[in-house]
């Protein structure tokens, strides 16, 4: 038997999951934007989860199928699922993004031009409220990452690999708004 183009084309609530869940950073940028929750990391994230479901719900409503046979109900509940997994998906990157310490090491050895030794980069992490021991821990596994390289008392970034991932995420942070994290 031939494959027709109904065995291709996912339900319409899972098509309309994938589409709100893959715009889920364009719901974590508009976000900020609301006054109630702008400065809570935690609280914009649940905004943004939100917002993505109400679209995805009023989308669902509007364009999909009644929910009267199994079929379409399925499709409803496969498509739910799809888009909690990409909530799950973007709350890691998420997390990485608002908590990564390791990264963090890495963005302010950047804004420190480069001139960063153990002792003042401990002090610039995190807006400076690092503690000396977590700074050492987190320069450690970058070393042992291979993102940052340790010689002489100085800490360089490995280029680049280093590098790159202080760029991509200091970029990924202003794209989403994040002024502080770590």
């Amino acid at each position: 038997m031939p494959l027709t183009l109904d065995v291709l084309l996912p339900p319409p609530a899972v098509a309309i999951a994938l589409i709100v869940g893959l715009a889920f950073p364009l719901w974590l940028f508009m976000t900020r934007f609301i006054p109630v929750v702008a400065g809570d990391v935690s609280r914009r994230y649940l905004a943004a989860c939100a917002l993505a479901f109400a679209v995805w719900s009023t989308a669902v409503f509007l364009l999909g199928p009644p929910l009267t046979s199994d079929q379409a109900l399925s499709g409803t509940v496969n498509g739910a699922l799809v888009l909690l997994s990409g909530f799950v998906f973007f709350l890691g990157l998420w997390g990485l993004l608002t908590r990564g310490c390791s990264v963090s090491i890495l963005i302010a050895h950047r804004r420190l031009q480069g001139r960063a030794s153990a002792a003042n980069l401990g002090a610039a992490y995190s807006a400076n409220r690092g503690l000396r021991w977590l700074a050492d821990k987190r320069i450690n596994s970058l070393v042992h990452a291979g993102l940052a390289i340790r010689a002489g008392g100085v800490l360089r970034i490995a280029r680049p690999k280093g590098t790159l991932a202080a760029f991509a995420t200091e970029l990924l942070l202003r794209i989403i708004g994040l002024k502080t994290f770590g």
